[in-house]
């Protein structure tokens, strides 16, 4: 699966890297290197602990705390879009764009827990690669109708969208738990998954900077 859609994205970067040429190339990039940090430490290592919370949780208890964790990620993200917006404030269109393809795949994240938690890695791996294939599919018509750096970006949504989806149709409402906003929850979880987040920020923060 990681080949597979390391593959994708090569042949992706090629034809996008020559469409958009170098100056707009870069934009496009610089965008989606903030997105991606953005999405990286919003994430506060939340990921990890849902899935360690959901194999060792049962019941009321457990759905409590994924509702929890599904609020305290959307309003990160939503919060770090909002900085990469106004760093990048002659492009705060492609990031917003970026940015609801970024929620999409938050949630689908979420979503797709109980596939990792659970040891089902066949079927969480082909739901990335499928989201993969449409992204790829996606850029490559932007990319024959002439397309500029928003459309692109604009590829993301459909591609999150088809994966959340599939997520929620594989799971029949198994794991489809509505967001709660409590800060004070927030802090707590926060506090949990700091190291982790630490590690994780660091390493993309390293590469993306």
């Amino acid at each position: 699966g990681y080949v597979a859609a390391t593959g994708l994205s090569i042949l992706s970067y090629a034809l996008v890297t020559r469409h958009l040429g170098v100056a707009r190339f870069g934009d496009y990039q610089t965008l989606l290197s903030i997105v991606t940090v953005v999405a990286t430490v919003t994430d506060a290592g939340m990921a990890t602990l849902a899935v360690r919370e959901y194999a060792t949780l049962q019941g009321e208890e457990r759905d409590r705390l994924m509702r929890h964790l599904l609020g305290a990620r959307l309003a990160l993200t939503g919060g770090g879009v909002a900085v990469a917006a106004l760093v990048e404030a002659g492009l705060v269109a492609a990031t917003a764009v970026a940015g609801v393809g970024v929620g999409f795949n938050v949630v689908q994240s979420m979503v797709a827990v109980p596939l990792l938690a659970n040891l089902r890695l066949g079927i969480a791996t082909a739901l990335d690669v499928g989201r993969q294939a449409v992204l790829v599919a996606l850029l490559v018509l932007v990319v024959l109708a002439g397309g500029g750096i928003v459309p692109l970006l604009a590829a993301t949504v459909p591609a999150g969208a088809v994966a959340l989806a599939a997520t929620v149709i594989i799971l029949r409402g198994e794991a489809l738990f509505p967001p709660a906003f409590h800060p004070g929850e927030w802090r707590r979880l926060l506090a949990l998954t700091l190291p982790v987040a630490l590690a994780l920020s660091s390493g993309t923060l390293y590469v993306y900077l």
